[in-house]
């Protein structure tokens, strides 16, 4: 009874995240630093004490020189693979004196602590992302040593920025790299959005909570539109989620495990390689049980707006698949439009 689906498109619909200074410590969390949603493969992960694998990443932190202090890094034990990337962003911020209004962002220096240690470390590279492009500002490759060591960089006059860290990982799982302690010196910084707006990725500019996932491009660069619900699977899930309280829709590819039910590859690529949503019916699931895949929360939309995915139902002991579309003030059970086993492909509906 296993069911999949794959490539999800809004078609024809057109009528957040975080905000703050550059420095962090790590101690309260990862501050105004985000995990990239897209563009690479694998997050940054904060901890405190040694990193699980031996003879690589630092035994304690460096703000507080001890295993109780926390720091970022990247772990790269399986199930990562060479040249995989992770890349942690900064929320934009702007060099201006918050009561003044003056620009005061000159001889800005951006600093930070880095640990890279293992037969096997890749690279770190710290790129600047401005209204006039990207800037490598910092590139570190290959082992550095057991210790922490400072990296920074003159930046000059900055009048809205972004940093990014790209850790990439090696050739084994001895190439952990860790970060900690950043700071921008010598500037007032002072965030470019207000409490709760969006802010773009590739842009700096803030859009309104409800100019996301609108079906426009508020962003120029799509970020605002990336997580609502058009998607192939082949990354990550686009913001789809699956709440923890019911069965769980997954992320899969190949074959499933279960004979004579379930696709063998995607929709997108046609091949085993591919990526789409299963609800696997052999893990425990009793008959009867439901599994949700929720999307992000839609603003208004054209009266052409059209949902167009494809779905594949094979076996002999198929349940149902739904179609809920919940307005607000709906009640509970929203309105609902079902759809029936029609065969052994992916089929479209449109």
């Amino acid at each position: 009874g296993d069911i999949a689906i794959d490539d999800i498109k809004f078609i024809n619909c057109s009528p957040g995240d975080f905000y703050g200074p550059a420095d962090c410590s790590f101690e309260n969390g990862f501050c105004n630093y985000l995990n990239q949603r897209h563009e690479d493969n694998f997050d940054w992960t904060r901890i405190q004490g040694t990193t699980p694998s031996w003879d690589t990443g630092p035994g304690f932190d460096h703000t507080y020189n001890d295993t109780f202090g926390h720091f970022a890094y990247i772990e790269t034990s399986y199930p990562r693979i060479p040249d995989d990337k992770a890349i942690l962003t900064s929320a934009w911020i702007k060099t201006e004196n918050p009561v003044s209004g003056i620009f005061s962002g000159y001889n800005c220096t951006f600093s930070f602590w880095y640990h890279m240690y293992g037969v096997d470390v890749d690279s770190l590279e710290v790129v600047m992302k401005t209204k006039d492009g990207n800037k490598t500002i910092v590139s570190k490759k290959g082992d550095q040593g057991n210790s922490w060591q400072e990296g920074k960089a003159e930046i000059g006059a900055v009048d809205a920025a972004r940093f990014m860290f790209i850790g990439t990982r090696g050739q084994s799982f001895s190439g952990d790299i860790a970060i900690d302690d950043i700071s921008v010196k010598t500037c007032d910084i002072t965030n470019i959005c207000n409490d709760k707006d969006f802010m773009c990725l590739n842009t700096p500019k803030c859009v309104h909570p409800a100019m996301v996932c609108n079906f426009n491009d508020d962003c120029t660069d799509n970020t605002d539109e990336n997580s609502c619900g058009t998607c192939d699977f082949e990354r990550d899930y686009c913001g789809w989620t699956s709440p923890e309280d019911y069965r769980l829709w997954a992320r899969f590819r190949g074959s499933t495990f279960t004979n004579g039910t379930g696709p063998d590859t995607d929709h997108t690529t046609s091949k085993p390689e591919g990526f789409y949503m299963l609800f696997e019916a052999h893990l425990g699931v009793r008959q009867g049980e439901t599994g949700y895949l929720n999307s992000n929360k839609y603003m208004e939309s054209a009266t052409t707006c059209k949902l167009d995915f494809y779905y594949h139902m094979k076996g002999k002991d198929i349940g149902k698949l739904e179609i809920i579309l919940k307005h607000e003030g709906d009640d509970p059970e929203g309105k609902a439009e079902e759809m029936k086993f029609l065969g052994r492909d992916y089929i479209e509906l449109f």
